[in-house]
Formats: structure tokens, C-alpha cells, sequence
């Protein structure tokens, strides 16, 4: 089986003007903070976030008791209740915050904005005295039917005397860096949900899932969060670019200076 998927070899784009994601989230793991009760962390954040979010959402794992959550590893992590704005929301669980924008991306310097919000909102409860793990991920959506795939997307697949051409694909790639490990997915024939719009018809089309998680000594996050999620957008917006063809970058309205 052979795999291959592009590596950016032209001069980077500074914008796109219509951006294929989604939805981009990031997400930080930490220990329970000292003297603060799994259920209490919601009610100390949200005098700081209600502005933004003004909706409370309870999730299903909500009606799991704490001490069961907090027991299973596959609940630790889970978003219990979400805080939900016009186009934006937080996940909240026992040991886990996250910060995402859905639809109407608009530029990395906004995106970046909210999860500083967050994680300021965090350091004031203690959240961030023992940071587990933080990630980014971008879920981009590419769905022009009148362009075949291989016009928009790098990639390569060949098993045996078998091309990919427009077959039904799911492929996950992992690979590590430097103080990240950096995982890619490529979905065909996907139908994607809005979060915002439940309601709404899904979007058919192919999902590009750029998802880069730290692999690093976390103990001095609260100094060095910034450095680090700059970095890993860094990585993520490389891989993105390195996949993608140029048509596929000047259908979404790519300025260059």
C-alpha cells in the first residue's frame, strides 16, 4: 500500500478569504483542580464567559454522577455542559475545557483571542497549575462536486494495482514532531453537522481533519501556554497548506500579500 499526501513547496498564503473550516477547537487536559469540586468549576467560570455565551447547555454525561465519571477514564474528559454564543461555545468536563469556533472562521488572531479568554478564566480557579495536554484542530470541509478530488487535494493512495479515485475513503496519519504529535484525516463521501444548527441539513463533501496534540513537559503552561499553541497552529496551517492544491486555495480566495 502506498500513501502519499503533498509537502509545501510555494510561498504560503497569508489569508484565505473564504476559509473551507468548519469547526476549529482547542482543547486543554488538566488535574482536578485542589479544593474545587468537579461540579462547582462551571458555576466559578461562567460569571467571566456569560457575556460571550449566554446559553447553558447540559450534555448527557451530565446525569452521571461525579464520583462515576471521575472513576472512568473514558468520562474523565468529556464535556459534562457547554456555554454556547452566537457562533462560538465551551465544552466544560470534569478534567477538560475547550474552546470552539463554529462556522464563520475568521483569522487566528481572533480564534486566539477566545482561548486566552478561556484559559485566563482557568488560571483564576487553579485549572492550569497542572496541565495534562492542549491541542488544536481544524475541521476543513472541501465540497465543490464540479471539481474532482484529486484537483483540490494532494493526495495519493495505491493498494496493489488499485488508485483511489473517487472510492470511499477514510485515512488517518500520525505523526510526530518536536513536543507534538500531529494526526491527519481525510474523509470522502462525509456528511458534516453543524454544532451552531443541529437542525440544518448536513454538508456533503470531503472532511480534512488537521488535529495536533502537545508531546511535551506541560509543568510551566501557564508561562509558556502562548509559545505553544502558536506553534501548534504553526504545524497545523503547514500541513493544511501542504495538502491542498493551488486550485483548491485560489477557490477560497487565497491573498498572498
Amino acid at each position: 500500500m502506498s500513501v502519499q499526501y503533498g509537502h509545501l513547496m510555494r510561498g504560503a498564503p497569508l489569508r484565505l478569504t473564504h476559509p473551507p473550516i468548519v469547526e476549529a477547537t482547542c482543547e486543554v487536559r488538566f488535574a482536578q483542580p485542589e479544593g474545587v469540586p468537579a461540579d462547582m468549576l462551571p458555576g466559578l467560570l461562567y460569571p467571566n464567559l456569560r457575556a460571550r455565551y449566554p446559553e447553558m447547555q447540559r450534555q448527557p454525561v451530565a446525569d452521571v454522577p461525579s464520583p462515576i465519571r471521575a472513576a472512568d477514564p473514558n468520562l474523565q474528559y468529556v464535556p459534562w455542559i457547554r456555554f454556547v454564543g452566537e457562533k462560538e461555545s465551551i465544552g466544560l468536563g470534569d478534567r477538560v475545557a475547550s474552546v470552539s469556533v463554529l462556522s464563520e472562521y475568521q483569522n487566528w488572531e481572533t480564534f486566539r483571542e477566545r482561548i486566552f479568554e478561556l484559559w485566563a478564566a482557568l488560571e483564576e480557579v487553579g485549572a492550569l497549575n497542572k496541565v495534562e495536554r492542549v491541542s488544536i484542530k481544524f475541521i476543513n470541509i472541501i465540497d465543490d462536486p464540479a471539481t474532482p478530488l484529486h484537483e483540490l487535494l494532494r493526495l495519493k493512495v495505491e493498494l496493489g494495482d488499485t488508485q483511489f479515485q473517487d472510492q470511499r475513503l477514510h485515512l488517518v496519519m500520525q505523526t510526530a514532531r518536536p513536543n507534538f504529535l500531529e494526526i491527519l484525516q481525510v474523509v470522502t463521501h462525509a456528511q458534516v453537522n453543524s454544532q451552531i444548527s443541529p437542525s440544518s441539513a448536513p454538508r456533503p463533501g470531503t472532511v480534512l481533519d488537521v488535529d495536533v496534540l502537545s508531546n511535551c513537559d506541560l509543568s510551566d503552561f501557564v508561562t509558556r501556554g502562548g509559545l505553544l499553541i502558536d506553534e501548534a497552529h504553526e504545524i497545523a496551517k503547514q500541513v493544511f497548506l501542504g495538502a491542498v492544491t493551488d486550485k483548491a486555495l485560489k477557490s477560497w480566495g487565497a491573498l498572498y500579500a
